[in-house]
C-alpha cells in the first residue's frame, strides 16, 4: 500500500508515484511487461508512473504483468492512493463470529474514518475484503459465507494506506450423526471373535477413527461425514466367523474307531496295501485355514488321508488329522492304523485284579497278545500295546508297571495297537502307613524322662490318635498323612528336660569349693554368719526342691545361713541337694572356713628344679600365710605328683626321682584349697625317636602296597611315635618304647602282591571272545553247558574275591565257571569274571556264550557307509544269517553287539548311529552268537558356513590402515582358518577355535596413528604468538583450542584431527589485538569524541590536519571528501602493524557540504533541513551535527543566519591563500569567530515531514545551483 497525502493547496493531477520493478532470475526471458490499473480514475504509464486521472481523490490496485513467449504470466500488485484526508482507522461491527456448520451467511459492516474532525469521511473510503482460509469461510463485499468447519480471519483493508480490521470466524462441525452411529455400534456389543479377522480389522479401524474424530475439538465436517460413512460401511461389511468345534477322522464316510487294522495277505507286499481316510468338520461349514495329515512313525506314511506302509514289514502308526482355523486354533483327531500278515485276535493279562496295593509301591501286569507264537511262528505280527489308567490320581501305568499314587480304586486297561482289543485289571489301593508306623515306633521309643511333662502329654495324645488311625482297616491317605504330620509336629515340639549337670555354692557372689569367712578380730566366732547361695549348670536346669545339710564344726539352716558351732577357728562342710521332676537328686558340698587370719597364700620352695640323676631325693617345703603375711590359723597341706613314673612325693614333701621327663609336685592346703607348685625337669633323649620318625616318613610307604594288617600296625606305631615326640612330659621309657615299636613296625610291613590281569580259559587255553554251542534239536538246552576257568597273574597275587557273573538271567554261571541255560530255549549272555583286591580295585575279563539249535552263521548291514553332520542320526539294520523262511529256519539268537572305532566321531546304540563330530569312524556289528561281524564306515562332516563367513569378514577388513603387527596376526589367523576350512576331517572344536582366533585377531586390530602435521603446524603458529599483543579472551580461545588437541586419535578420525587444526587456525584468525594506538589533539580546543568517533574544534579551510592531530603507538591517514578537507573527511588510525584500528569523521561546524568553508551554500542546505526536505538519515550524522552552528541542539533560522553572514564575509577572503596568510586577516578572524568550533554541542532535534522517497541526488543539484549563485555574487562584487 502506497498512500500519497496530497496537500490541500495542491492539485491531485500534480501528484504521482514512480514505480519500478526487477525480476528473477536476472536473465529471465519474456515477451512483455505491462503495467495496469483496476480503476479508471487511477492511471499508470508504461514506465510505471502512477497518477490520478483527474483532480480528485482516488485509489486502486496497480498490477505489473510479465508474459513470456509461451503466454505464461507472472504478476505483482500494489495499492496506490492519493488523498487530502488519508484513512486513519478502519473498524468492523463484529470482531468474532462463531456458528455451526450449515449456518446462513452473515454480513460484516466496515467503518472507515480519517484523522480529521470526528465524523469526517476520508477522501478514499474504498475497502478490500479477504479471508485467511476460503475453505472455512468466504467473504464478498462484507457478506461472510460459511463453507467448512474450522477457524479463519476475515480482514477488511482500506485501499488508502492498507489500514485494516479483522474478525475471527469459527465454524463448528456437527458430530451428531457420527456420535449416534458410534453409540449404536457400542450398544450392539460386537465381539471380534464373531467375525473374520479381515472384516473386523476394517471395522475396528473405522471405530478407532470415529473415536479420534469425536475427540477432536473441531474437525472438518467432511472428515466427520467421512468417518460416519466409513463406520457404517465397515459395519455393513462385517463377515460372520463360523468357528470350528471338532474334526473327526472318517473311513468310508463314517467316523472311525480308535483302531483300524489292515490284514495283509502273506502273498501281498505291505507296501502295496493302503487305507483311505477322510475327515469331517463340526460344524460342516466351519472356516478353516489348513488341514494336515501326520504319521507318528516313519514306517507308515500318510498323504492326503491315504495311509500305507513305507517298507515291506508289519507296522503301525498313530495317524492324526490336524485342522487349523484362521485364528490359529488347532483341532485334531487320531486313529491307530496297523498293517499285519497275522492280525491281533485278542489280549489277556496275568492279573485281572490287584487288591493289596499300597500308596507309593509298584506292581507289574504282563499282557499276552493273541494269537501266540507256536514254535516261534504264527504269532500276531504286531504285539505293541497301549496302557491306560482310569484314574491316574490313584494309579499310573507305564509299559505294564503300575505306580500307586493314592487310596481308591481304578481300572488299568491294556489295548492292542493292532485292532484295539483290550483287557482290564481292577485295582484297589490302600494307604501307605509305613511312614506313620515308623513315626509311631520312633515316638514309642522316646524316653519320657527326656522331655518336659507338659510337652510329653501333648505328644502322647497325638501318638494315641496316630495309633488309632494306623490300626484302622482302610483309612484315607490324607488321614494317614495328617496323623503323621500332627505326630511329627508334636514330637518336634517336645521340649527337652534340662537336667542339672552341676550345682555350685557361692558366698558373696563367688563360687568355690572352699568358702572362707573372715571373722573380725573384735568379734567372737559364735556371732559370725555367712549367707550361702547356689546356682545350677546350666542356669535353666529344672528341679522341684532344694535342701541344705552340714557336717563338721559348722551349722547351716534351711535358708543356707552358715555359722561356727564353736568359738574358735574352725571349718566344716555345707551341702545343698536338688531334686527334679523324676526324683533325681543333685548335690554340691563345699568346705566352709571361719577364721580371723585365714590362709590367703601358699608357697613351695624351691618352685623349679632340674636334675639328670635318677633316684635322687629332693626335700620341698610349703609355707601357708594369711593376708597379713603371718602364718594362717589353719595351715595343713597335702602333697601330690603329676606323674609318679617320673617322680614321687611323700606326705612331708620329700621327692624321689624315678625317670626322665617333666613332673609337677603340688602342695595344697587341706582347708582353703590353696596350692603352689614345683616343676621338676628330668632330662630325656629323643634322638633315636626322631630318627625313627624321619626314616619312616622319607620311605614314603603307600597303604595299597602292603597288607592291611601290617600297614595298620605301622601307621599306629608312627602316630604313637609322633605323639610321644610332641609330648614334652614324656618319660624316657615312653620315648624309647615308641622308637623301638616304630622301627619294628616298619620292618614288619608285608608287601601286597596285586593282580594285574585275569584271563578266561576254556580247556586250558585262552577262551575265544565268542563261544557258540550248537544244541542238537533232540537235546534240551538245560542239558548243555560250557566249563570256563580263569588264570590271573602274577600267580601269587593277593585278592579278596573272584566272582563270575552273567548279564542275562536266562544264562547262569556258577562260581566254578560253569555256564548253562536256565530255561529250555536258545539264549546268550556276556559272562564276566572279576578279581577284586582288598582295596576295592578290580580287573575283569569277559566272553560271550551262546546256546542255539540254529547258530548264527553271519551278519550283514543294510549300509556299508554313512555320512552326515554333527547332531544328525542314521539307522543301521543288521541281518543275522541264516534268515527265517516263512517264519522258520532262522538263527535262534539274532542279538547284535554294536561298537564304534571312534566315539568322538560317531556313537552307536542299538543300530542308531549318532554323528558327533568331524572325522571317520567304523561301526561294527557283532552277532552275540558266534561273534560274526559286519562294518559300516561313517564320515561326519562339520558345517563350516560360520567359519567361511568369519574368513570372508576378516578378508574384507582394510588392513592398510592397521598396524603391521596386528595386521600380520590377522593374516596368520586367516591362513590357519583356511587350512581348517579345507580340512574335510576338521572337528567342531577346530572350527570353533579357528573362528575364535579370527575374532581375537580382529578384535586386537589397531589402527595406524592419525596424521597430526596440520595440527602441529597450527600449534607451532600459536607458540610463535606474542600473548601481550592480543586480548586475553581471544588469546585464551586459541590456547583452549590448542589444549583441546587429542593426540590419541587414529587414522579413522583424521577428519576430527584436521578439524582440531582448523579450530586452532580459526581461533588465530579471530585474534583481537590489544589496541594501544590512539589519536590525540595536537592543539588546544581540538576535541576527539570517542563515543561518536567525531573530531571537531579545527578551524575551517585547514591546509593540514597533521598540525591539529597526532597518533600515539600508530599512524594517521587523512581521506578528504571530494570537496576538500571539510566535514566528512575521514581520519583513519592504524596500529604499529598497519592494522586499521578506528576511523574518525571530521566535523567543522557550519561546513555542511564538506568543502572546508561555511557559507551561503551551507545556509541553503540548512534551510532545506529546516523545511523538512532532508533528514539525518539522508545527510548523515556528521553533516547533521555540523548544521547546528550555534550548538543549541536545534537546526533553525539562527543557524541559517550565521551561515548567510559567514557567506558575506567569505566573499572578502582570498580562499586561495595559505593558512598562515589567512591568520593575519582581520576579516578571516571575524569569519572564523562567527561559529565556535570548540563548543561541544548537544544532539539536534530531528524535524518532521521527512520524505523517505527523496534521494541524495537532490543535495548535488542544490550544490550546483548555489555554486552558480556564488559565482554571480563574485561577478557583482
Amino acid at each position: 500500500f502506497i498512500a500519497v497525502k496530497v496537500p490541500i493547496y495542491k492539485t491531485y493531477t500534480s501528484q504521482s508515484v514512480q514505480l519500478t520493478y526487477d525480476f528473477a532470475p536476472a536473465d529471465a526471458m519474456y515477451s512483455s511487461i505491462v503495467w495496469s490499473s483496476d480503476n479508471d480514475g487511477l492511471r499508470v504509464t508504461e514506465d510505471g508512473k502512477v497518477s490520478p486521472a483527474s483532480n480528485k481523490a482516488c485509489g486502486g490496485k496497480i498490477t505489473l504483468t510479465a508474459t513470456d513467449h509461451y503466454g505464461n504470466t507472472v504478476t505483482n500488485s500494489v495499492y496506490v492512493s492519493f488523498a487530502n484526508d488519508p484513512v486513519s482507522k478502519v473498524t468492523l461491527d463484529k470482531t468474532e463470529i462463531e456458528v455451526g456448520y450449515g449456518s446462513e451467511p452473515q454480513t460484516l459492516t466496515a467503518t472507515v474514518t480519517a484523522d480529521k474532525t470526528i465524523g469526517d469521511k476520508p477522501s478514499v473510503s474504498d475497502v478490500i475484503w479477504t479471508t485467511s482460509d476460503p475453505d472455512v469461510a468466504t467473504v464478498d463485499n462484507g457478506t461472510v459465507t460459511f463453507v467448512e468447519a474450522g477457524t479463519c480471519t476475515i480482514t477488511v483493508m482500506s485501499v488508502d494506506g492498507g489500514v485494516s480490521a479483522t474478525c475471527t470466524v469459527t465454524v463448528r462441525s456437527d458430530k451428531t450423526e457420527l456420535i449416534k452411529t458410534r453409540a449404536m455400534m457400542v450398544g450392539l456389543d460386537l465381539k471380534a471373535e464373531d467375525y473374520t479377522d479381515e472384516s473386523w480389522a476394517v471395522f475396528a479401524a473405522a471405530m478407532e477413527k470415529a473415536d479420534e474424530v469425536i475427540k477432536q475439538d473441531n474437525p472438518k465436517q467432511r472428515v466427520v461425514n467421512a468417518a460416519n460413512e466409513e463406520l457404517n460401511n465397515a459395519y455393513n461389511s462385517l463377515v460372520r466367523y463360523i468357528r470350528l468345534e471338532e474334526v473327526v477322522i472318517t473311513k468310508d464316510g463314517e467316523p472311525t474307531g480308535d483302531h483300524i487294522s489292515v490284514s495283509v495277505p502273506i502273498t501281498s507286499k505291505y507296501s502295496d496295501m493302503s487305507v483311505t481316510l477322510g475327515y469331517k468338520l463340526v460344524p460342516e461349514d466351519a472356516l478353516i485355514d489348513s488341514v494336515v495329515w501326520e504319521s507318528s512313525d516313519s514306517s507308515v506314511k500318510v498323504e492326503d488321508g491315504v495311509v500305507s506302509p513305507t517298507a515291506n514289514k508289519a507296522c503301525y502308526a498313530i495317524i492324526t488329522v490336524k485342522a487349523t482355523d484362521y485364528r490359529g486354533n488347532v483341532f485334531t483327531d487320531s486313529v491307530y492304523v496297523s498293517f499285519a500278515n497275522t492280525p491281533v485276535t485278542g489280549i489277556s493279562v496275568d492279573k485281572t485284579e490287584i487288591t493289596n496295593a499300597v500308596v507309593g509301591s509298584t506292581d507289574k501286569i504282563t499282557a499276552t497278545v493273541l494269537p501266540k507264537k507256536t514254535l516261534g511262528v504264527g504269532g500276531a505280527s504286531i504285539t505293541d500295546v497301549i496302557w491306560k489308567s482310569s484314574d491316574p490320581t490313584v494309579a499310573t501305568v507305564d509299559n505294564g508297571t503300575l505306580s500307586f499314587k493314592n487310596t481308591g480304586t481304578c481300572t488299568i486297561t491294556v489295548t492292542t495297537v493292532d485292532g484295539g482289543f483290550s483287557a482290564e485289571t481292577s485295582v484297589k489301593v490302600y494307604s501307605d502307613k509305613s511312614a506313620l508306623g515308623s513315626a509311631i515306633d520312633s515316638a514309642n521309643a522316646l524316653a519320657e524322662t527326656s522331655y518336659t511333662p507338659a510337652t510329653w502329654a501333648e505328644m502322647k495324645t497325638a501318638l494315641a490318635s496316630a495309633t488309632e488311625i494306623f490300626n484302622a482297616e482302610d483309612p484315607a491317605q490324607a488321614e494317614v498323612d495328617e496323623a503323621l504330620k500332627l505326630l511329627n509336629e508334636k514330637v518336634d515340639a517336645l521340649e527337652k528336660y534340662v537336667y542339672v549337670s552341676n550345682v555350685n555354692i557361692s558366698y558373696n557372689g563367688d563360687s568355690s569349693d572352699v568358702i572362707t569367712v573372715t571373722v573380725p578380730e573384735d568379734q567372737s566366732y559364735i556371732m559370725a554368719t555367712a549367707q550361702l547361695d547356689f546356682n545350677t549348670d546350666p542356669a535353666n536346669a529344672m528341679y522341684v526342691s532344694a535342701e541344705w545339710s552340714y557336717e563338721g564344726d559348722v551349722f547351716v539352716n534351711m535358708n543356707g545361713i552358715a555359722a561356727p558351732s564353736k568359738n574358735s577357728a574352725c571349718y566344716g562342710k555345707a551341702t545343698v541337694k536338688l531334686t527334679d521332676d523324676f526324683g533325681n537328686e543333685y548335690t554340691k558340698t563345699v568346705t566352709i572356713i571361719f577364721a580371723k587370719n585365714p590362709a590367703t597364700a601358699i608357697a613351695v620352695t624351691p618352685s623349679e628344679y632340674t636334675t639328670h640323676t635318677l633316684g635322687e631325693q629332693v626335700q620341698l617345703t610349703a609355707s601357708v600365710t594369711g593376708a597379713d603375711g603371718n602364718p594362717s590359723d589353719l595351715n595343713e597341706v597335702v602333697w601330690k605328683s603329676s606323674n609318679d613314673s617320673i617322680a614321687t612325693v611323700d606326705g612331708n614333701g620329700l621327692v624321689t626321682i624315678v625317670s626322665g621327663g617333666v613332673v609337677t609336685i603340688t602342695a595344697t592346703t587341706v582347708i582353703g584349697g590353696l596350692s603352689a607348685k614345683c616343676v621338676i625337669t628330668v632330662a630325656t633323649d629323643k634322638t633315636a625317636l626322631k630318627k625313627a620318625i624321619d626314616d619312616a616318613e622319607s620311605a614314603g610307604y603307600i597303604e595299597q602296597n602292603y597288607t592291611k594288617d601290617s600297614y595298620a600296625a605301622y601307621l599306629a606305631a608312627l602316630n604313637k611315635a609322633k605323639e610321644v615326640y610332641a609330648n614334652d612330659d614324656a618319660s624316657q621309657s615312653e620315648i624309647d618304647t615308641a622308637a623301638t615299636e616304630l622301627v619294628n613296625a616298619a620292618a614288619a610291613l608285608v608287601s601286597y602282591n596285586r593282580a594285574t590281569k585275569i584271563t578266561i580259559k576254556q580247556n586250558g587255553t585262552d577262551a575265544a571272545k565268542f563261544i557258540s554251542v550248537k544244541v542238537p534239536v533232540y537235546k534240551t538246552y538245560t542239558s548243555q553247558s560250557v566249563q570256563l576257568s580263569y588264570e590271573y597273574s602274577p600267580s601269587d597275587a593277593m585278592y579278596e574275591s573272584i566272582v563270575w557273573s552273567s548279564d542275562n538271567d536266562l544264562v547262569t554261571v556258577d562260581q566254578n565257571g560253569k555256564v548253562a541255560p536256565k530255561e529250555n530255549k536258545a539264549c546268550a549272555a556276556k559272562i564276566t569274571v572279576t578279581i577284586t583286591d582288598h582295596f576295592g580295585n578290580s580287573i575283569s575279563d569277559y566272553v560271550y556264550v551262546a546256546f542255539a539249535n540254529t547258530p548264527a552263521t553271519g551278519i550283514s548291514l543294510n549300509e556299508s557307509s554313512l555320512s552326515g553332520k554333527p547332531g544328525e542320526t542314521a539307522s543301521l539294520t543288521a541281518s543275522v544269517e541264516p534268515k527265517a523262511k516263512l517264519g522258520v529256519g532262522g538263527a535262534n539268537i539274532t542279538d547284535v553287539i554294536w561298537t564304534t572305532s571312534d566315539p568322538s566321531v560317531a556313537t552307536v546304540e542299538n543300530g542308531t548311529v549318532t554323528f558327533v563330530d568331524g572325522g571317520t569312524a567304523v561301526i561294527t556289528a557283532y552277532t552275540k552268537d558266534g561273534g560274526h561281524s559286519a562294518q559300516c564306515t561313517v564320515t561326519v562332516t562339520v558345517a563350516k558356513d560360520e567359519l567361511l563367513s568369519a574368513i570372508n569378514a576378516a578378508k574384507a577388513i582394510d588392513l592398510s590402515v592397521r598396524t603391521e603387527a596386528t595386521a600380520n596376526a590377522l593374516r596368520t589367523a586367516i591362513t590357519e582358518a583356511e587350512s581348517v576350512y579345507n580340512n574335510s576331517s576338521a572337528k567342531s572344536e577346530d572350527i570353533a577355535n579357528a573362528i575364535t582366533a579370527l575374532k581375537n585377531a580382529t578384535d586386537a586390530l589397531e589402527y595406524l596413528a592419525g596424521n597430526y602435521d596440520k595440527v602441529n603446524a597450527a600449534v607451532d603458529a600459536f607458540n610463535k604468538l606474542d600473548a601481550a599483543k592480543y586480548t586475553e579472551e581471544s588469546y585464551n580461545a586459541v590456547k583452549a583450542a590448542v589444549n583441546a588437541v587429542d593426540y590419541s586419535l587414529n587414522i579413522t578420525k583424521q577428519s576430527e584431527i584436521d578439524a582440531m587444526a582448523d579450530r586452532i587456525n580459526e581461533a588465530i584468525g579471530n585474534l583481537v589485538k590489544v589496541v594501544t594506538a590512539k589519536i590525540k589533539a595536537a592543539k588546544n580546543g581540538v576535541t576527539v569524541d570517542e563515543e561518536k568517533l567525531f573530531i571537531y574544534g579545527i578551524e575551517p579551510h585547514t591546509d593540514s590536519l597533521e598540525s591539529y592531530l597526532a597518533a600515539e603507538n600508530g599512524t594517521l591517514k587523512i581521506v578528504a571528501t571530494s570537496h576538500g578537507q571539510g566535514t566528512g573527511t575521514k581520519i583513519e588510525l592504524y596500529d604499529e602493524d598497519g592494522v586499521l584500528v578506528k576511523t574518525y569523521t571530521l566535523v567543522i561546524f557550519g561546513d555542511v557540504n564538506g568543502d572546508g568553508w561555511y557559507d551561503a551554500t551551507d545556509a541553503t542546505i540548512v534551510n532545506c533541513i529546516i523545511g523538512g526536505m532532508f533528514t539525518k538519515d539522508q545527510l548523515g550524522e556528521a553533516v547533521w551535527f555540523a548544521a547546528d552552528c550555534n550548538h543549541d541542539g536545534v537546526i533553525g533560522e539562527a543557524d541559517s543566519e550565521m551561515l548567510q553572514q559567514a557567506g558575506v564575509l567569505l566573499q572578502q577572503i582570498d580562499q586561495g591563500a595559505k593558512q598562515t596568510e589567512l591568520e593575519t586577516s582581520s576579516v578571516y578572524n571575524e569569519y572564523i569567530g562567527l561559529i565556535d568550533q570548540n563548543i561541544e554541542s548537544e544532539k539536534p532535534d530531528e524535524k518532521p515531514n521527512e520524505d523517505p522517497a527523496q534521494q541524495n541526488w537532490v543535495i548535488t543539484i542544490f550544490e550546483q545551483i548555489f555554486n552558480l549563485i556564488k559565482l554571480l555574487l563574485a561577478i557583482l562584487k
